[in-house]
């Protein structure tokens, strides 16, 4: 089972600060949507564009471009949350408010497993883009769409592992249903991402022994540091409630125990594949084709 099915404090914090940055972003998306001329959830060419088995893929300029995510369902859920949320905007009386809008939306799961999931396919090469969905919900999208047979395994090139990282995404069964040659960690060690379980859960999927790179975007050091905060703010969280949480208060934070950079002394080999994404000049992952000279 999912931890992302309930989420807890600093999940609820993520979202709604996801919420408020993903407002202009969805302006920016509708504004371009309409240049192109599409319609949300319409077709474009004649084909839908949606998580389907009858949604074909939408090719752009050269791009194959499946939706496998959200699925109707889940669309439907955060449509109709948003509805009941205006019904009670309409009967309190109320303007809708930055806040009350965050109160609306910052859902235990509904946000998250609205998120769009694209597989991109160009010249052989291949590209799941995830956001912050879940992996069951990914692999079910896969299959609805068409791209992955049920009981069997899909490769990709470039996997952006599910909202940065979190364990409370993944599964091992994800990483063992969905290979990559590369992985990207999206995350700077707040709330904690990317955890230290779901790199483990990737080892366990894949060992060592396969070729595959591991792509993080901040030093490892870094990314501890922003974890070892989040830890800090969360311990003093739990032990602030009056009833303590399900299995007790968090023990202090052990770089041994939690932190990544002893994670990867312990599994030097696993260690080789990583790559850090440095902050002055571009990061590439090469899918080229080698040429024998």
């Amino acid at each position: 089972m999912f931890a992302g099915v309930e989420i807890g404090e600093r999940e609820e914090e993520a979202a709604a600060q996801a919420v408020l940055a993903s407002v202009p972003q969805g302006r920016t998306l509708r504004d371009d949507a309409a240049d192109l001329g599409w319609r949300p959830n319409h077709k474009f060419k004649g084909k839908l564009i949606l998580t389907a088995a009858d949604a074909a893929p939408v090719d752009l300029n050269g791009v194959t471009i499946t939706v496998a995510g959200p699925l109707q369902d889940e669309l439907q859920a955060l449509q109709d949350m948003h509805d009941q949320w205006l019904r009670q905007r309409k009967a309190d009386g109320t303007r809708p408010t930055a806040s009350a809008m965050l109160a609306a939306f910052v859902d235990k799961s509904v946000p998250n497993l609205s998120s769009i999931v694209l597989l991109a396919e160009c010249g052989g090469k291949t590209m799941l883009l995830t956001g912050d969905a879940r992996g069951d919900k990914i692999i079910e999208g896969l299959e609805t769409a068409g791209k992955l047979a049920k009981d069997e395994k899909l490769h990709v090139d470039i996997l952006k592992v599910p909202h940065h990282g979190s364990d409370n995404n993944m599964e091992t069964s994800f990483f063992e249903r969905v290979t990559a040659d590369h992985y990207v960690f999206s995350g700077n060690g707040d709330y904690g991402n990317p955890e230290r379980a779901t790199l483990q859960m990737l080892l366990d999927a894949r060992g060592v022994a396969d070729d595959y790179t591991i792509h993080l975007t901040y030093p490892i050091e870094e990314i501890d540091a922003g974890r070892e905060a989040d830890w800090v703010k969360q311990q003093a969280k739990e032990a602030g409630r009056a009833k303590p949480p399900k299995g007790g208060l968090r023990p202090d934070w052990s770089a041994d125990e939690q932190g990544l950079v002893a994670f990867f002394a312990n599994n030097p080999e696993l260690a080789a594949k990583v790559k850090i994404v440095s902050d002055n000049k571009p990061h590439l992952i090469d899918l080229l084709d080698k040429v024998a000279v």
